[in-house]
């Protein structure tokens, strides 16, 4: 339904937190969702998709040097916190610029 609508916005969609965290495995999951309602339904677009997953070398690093600090009231992260987390995803500056652009949908067959 919400592709049917966007259909007939002529806009640019952005979902983010795919699927809970945005792990890849959950935003995976999502990406197959919207592609099967997406083939389902005859429409065909652009998707820009940015996984959030950060490598565990990178934050054991950060620790290590001092880069990492806890929020509020929490203890301070360890490397078996880091060992121990099933995911691990990152918010807040990108390190890299990068810039992805979608189009509106089109029926397949039919451009727009």
């Amino acid at each position: 339904m919400f592709l049917r609508v966007w259909d007939l916005t002529a806009r640019a969609c952005i979902v983010g937190s795919a699927g809970s965290a945005g792990a890849r495995p959950h935003l995976d999951q999502t990406l197959d969702i919207i592609r099967e309602f997406a083939r389902e339904d005859g429409l065909a677009f652009r998707m820009a998709v940015v996984a959030s997953d950060v490598p565990r070398g990178e934050i054991k690093q950060a620790i290590g040097v001092g880069r990492v600090r806890p929020m509020d009231t929490m203890p301070p992260l360890t490397e078996a916190d880091v060992d121990a987390a099933s995911h691990i995803v990152g918010q807040g500056r990108a390190r890299r610029s990068s810039c992805a652009s979608a189009s509106r949908p089109h029926r397949s067959g039919r451009r727009k």
